[in-house]
């Protein structure tokens, strides 16, 4: 509106002009003599101070320009604070998850690594109670007492002999049966196994080199009797005995028991 009382301004002021030096150029009402400078300057004199007025009329207030100015910034900040509180609200959200999976993988690895230790402990209680070479065993109604073993990489004498893949572990063991009818007895009974879960069984050709007086291959002996022998283990040359559990059950085939362990390292 303020810009076509504006031009309306410009044109009047215009025809002002040219009516002071053509009155009849811009004053087209009348009869010609009536055409004057003094008509001219009436009507558009008083057409200048008319669109003035207008225009004052119609120009926007300063102070209400100023409010809205200043009612947008003030709306701008408050839209920026909101933006600041959710993006801080959102980051102490995340913040709060992350410690929270930060403190369930802590309490994770504290709980397992107590496990370990309770497991570690336990195994170590339950090996210092175990028996070792040397000790009477009881598997089933059979009475076992596996001694220090020797190595050898040949076995037999010079006629009659077996060498070794690897070297001989020789164990002398006695078996006494404590049961009320005869038990067979058999290296089968006899199993090595490493800290690692590796298990070995018994060369029985070995073993009868070994056992000249008794063979110890499915020996059937009496209630109270004992069965002296040895049994022999081919076993890799890196190997440690001192890693070893010797693993015996009492009896053979559907005659067999529970394994008890017996460990080999030194008290």
């Amino acid at each position: 509106m303020s810009n076509v009382l504006v031009l309306l301004l410009l044109g009047c002021f215009v025809s002002l002009i040219i009516g002071l030096f053509k009155p009849g150029a811009v004053v087209k009402w009348g009869p010609p003599e009536k055409r004057t400078r003094g008509k001219a300057l009436m009507i558009y004199g008083l057409g200048l101070i008319v669109l003035f007025i207008a225009i004052g009329a119609t120009a926007p207030d300063k102070a209400e320009s100023d409010s809205s100015a200043a009612n947008a910034k003030v709306g701008d900040s408050s839209n920026e604070d909101a933006a600041a509180k959710k993006e801080a609200a959102e980051q102490a959200k995340a913040d709060a998850k992350a410690q929270k999976e930060a403190d369930a993988k802590a309490k994770a690895e504290a709980n397992a690594l107590a496990k370990a230790e309770a497991e570690a402990k336990a195994k170590a209680e339950a090996e210092a109670k175990a028996p070792r070479a040397g000790d009477t065993v009881k598997a089933g109604n059979i009475s076992i007492v596996v001694s220090d073993p020797s190595t050898a990489a040949t076995i037999g004498d010079k006629y009659l002999n077996q060498k070794a893949k690897g070297i001989y572990w020789i164990f002398p063991v006695a078996a006494r049966n404590d049961d009320k009818e005869a038990r067979t007895v058999d290296s089968s009974m006899f199993t090595l196994i490493s800290n690692t879960g590796v298990k070995y069984e018994p060369d029985a050709t070995a073993a009868i080199y070994m056992n000249t007086d008794s063979k110890f291959f499915l020996e059937k002996i009496n209630p109270g009797i004992v069965l002296n022998g040895f049994v022999v283990f081919d076993m890799p040359k890196d190997q440690m005995i001192v890693d070893y559990k010797m693993q015996v059950r009492g009896g053979v085939g559907f005659a067999t028991t529970k394994p008890v362990d017996i460990i080999l390292k030194p008290r």
